[in-house]
């Protein structure tokens, strides 16, 4: 495994899941609060495929990451299940996946796919993130002064 592409592949995960824009927990919007939080840790957080996954990860704002009292770091358990009722209304797909892998055992994730692909399609989703981001930047002030009819 080449370090470097591991620790390239740490930053496009984490530019991907702050995309989101807003804390997944209190939605606080402003993105130099944000923070991305890897869901699983402990033994599934070696499984790259696990780790280096966009959808089993939540994008929290610093007061909801480390210091509220449900941040996942200081009570895992509160801090799921403040997540699990957040996404079951925002995005049940997601949280249906999040289920299915927190329900299986680790030997039977992971290993399977190569950093490499990993890394592609991180990229992948990252350059898609840039093509589509010209709509917050460039139109979303001349839409603010617009009445809506």
């Amino acid at each position: 495994m080449k370090p470097w592409m591991l620790d390239k592949s740490d930053d496009l995960h984490r530019y991907i899941v702050k995309a989101i824009g807003h804390c997944e927990i209190c939605g606080e919007t402003n993105r130099e609060l944000l923070e991305d939080h890897h869901i699983y840790f402990g033994s599934k957080k070696s499984i790259l495929e696990i780790r280096l996954n966009p959808k089993l990860a939540c994008c929290l704002c610093n007061l909801c990451h480390h210091h509220r009292p449900y941040a996942p770091h200081k009570d895992n358990k509160l801090f799921f299940a403040m997540l699990e009722a957040k996404l079951i209304q925002s995005d049940p797909k997601r949280m249906k996946y999040i289920n299915v892998i927190r329900n299986t055992p680790d030997s039977e994730l992971g290993g399977k796919v190569e950093l490499r692909c990993i890394y592609l399609d991180l990229q992948n989703q990252a350059k898609h993130i840039e093509k589509t981001s010209w709509y917050d930047s460039d139109l979303e002030p001349e839409w603010r002064g617009r009445k809506q009819e």
